[in-house]
């Protein structure tokens, strides 16, 4: 499958990045079990360009979750009619579900704000607070002139992030990045 990308420039230096730095197949591993790697872009201060860095943002949809879930569960318990084998084993389904959803929120509530670089493992990095999204009509019309100020400050440098669409669609080879669960890059395909 092949998709269009974002290219950075600074404004006030020669800076360049891109946006398929957050692309690809990122694992935690933990005690044998790969758990998938919620990500986003940022700056990071040792590796000194734009990143994937971990994101812990996502307790509110994991709570959503853990509710609904619960209450689809009791829906199926309160069922007088739930004798078969395969309601049991949507209800144990839902159980799995459910303490999956936890340790999730265990594990977001014990890391955040010790996000991490996903290419070095530092802690010194700021998230991109940018807007480099582009509505369908603005790159349709002018698919190879468009371009926005993000409003993220370049760090070090004080410029501005300048975001470019690309309407070149690629193709990359997914690569597996694996991480401790306290986010120290492991071996990976990539390295």
């Amino acid at each position: 499958m092949s998709f269009t990308y974002v290219i950075f420039d600074c404004d006030k230096c020669d800076f360049q990045g891109n946006s398929t730095i957050t692309w690809g197949d990122f694992k935690y591993v933990n005690e044998g079990k790969e758990t998938n790697v919620n990500r986003d872009l940022g700056w990071c201060f040792e590796c000194n360009k734009l990143v994937p860095i971990e994101d812990f943002s996502d307790s509110d949809r994991v709570i959503d979750l853990i509710e609904l879930t619960t209450k689809e569960l009791e829906a199926k318990a309160n069922n007088k009619f739930s004798i078969s084998f395969s309601k049991r084993d949507d209800k144990v389904y839902l159980i799995k579900e459910i303490l999956e959803y936890s340790q999730r929120l265990k594990f977001i509530r014990e890391r955040i704000g010790s996000e991490k670089c996903l290419m070095c493992g530092s802690m010194e990095i700021k998230p991109f607070d940018g807007d480099y999204s582009f509505e369908p009509k603005e790159y349709m019309e002018r698919p190879f002139n468009s371009t926005k100020n993000t409003g993220f400050i370049h760090p070090g440098c004080g410029g501005g992030i300048i975001a470019k669409y690309n309407p070149v669609r690629i193709n990359l080879e997914s690569l597996s990045r694996y991480y401790s669960i306290d986010g120290k890059p492991l071996n990976s395909e990539a390295d």
